[in-house]
C-alpha cells in the first residue's frame, strides 16, 4: 500500500472512527487536557495580550454579533466624530463604548457610551418610557 493510500484510509478510518460518541467524547477529552498544560496555557496567555490578537477579536465579534466589520465600526465612530449622539461625552474607545441595534430588527442604529446603552437597555428600548421619563424629570425642574 503506497504513501498516499494509507493517508487516504487512515483519513477515512478517523472520519468513522469519531463519529462513534463514546471516541468524540475521548478525542475532545485529549484535547482539553492538552489546552491546560503549562506550555499551552503560557502560549495564549501571551497571544491574548497582544495587540494584534485584540484587534483581531475586536473585529471577529463585531462581525458575528453585529455584521459590522472592525473598517465600519470605526467608520462609525468617525461619522459620530468620536462623540456619544445622546449624552455628547467623548467615546473612550475602550470597553465602555457599546454598539446600539434594535433588538427586533437587528440594525445598528450607532455607537454609544456604556451608560446610555445601559439607559437604553434598562427602558427595554421603549419610546413611551422615555417619555415618561423626560415628563417624571421636567416635573422635579420645574
Amino acid at each position: 500500500m503506497n504513501s498516499i493510500l494509507k493517508k487516504e484510509y487512515k483519513k477515512e478510518y478517523n472520519k468513522k472512527y469519531y463519529q462513534i460518541p463514546k471516541n468524540k467524547e475521548h478525542k475532545r477529552e485529549l484535547g482539553r487536557k492538552y489546552d491546560k498544560t503549562p506550555k499551552r496555557i503560557k502560549y495564549f496567555k501571551e497571544r491574548s495580550a497582544t495587540l494584534e490578537y485584540k484587534k483581531y477579536m475586536k473585529g471577529y465579534l463585531l462581525q458575528k454579533e453585529y455584521g459590522i466589520s472592525l473598517e465600519g465600526y470605526n467608520k462609525r465612530i468617525e461619522q459620530q466624530q468620536g462623540i456619544c449622539p445622546i449624552c455628547n461625552r467623548l467615546l473612550d474607545m475602550g470597553k465602555n463604548t457599546h454598539v446600539d441595534h434594535n433588538h427586533n430588527t437587528g440594525k445598528i442604529r450607532g455607537i454609544l457610551c456604556s451608560d446610555c446603552n445601559h439607559a437604553i437597555g434598562l427602558l427595554r428600548d421603549s419610546i413611551p418610557a422615555f417619555k415618561n421619563a423626560i415628563k417624571y424629570l421636567e416635573k422635579d425642574n420645574n
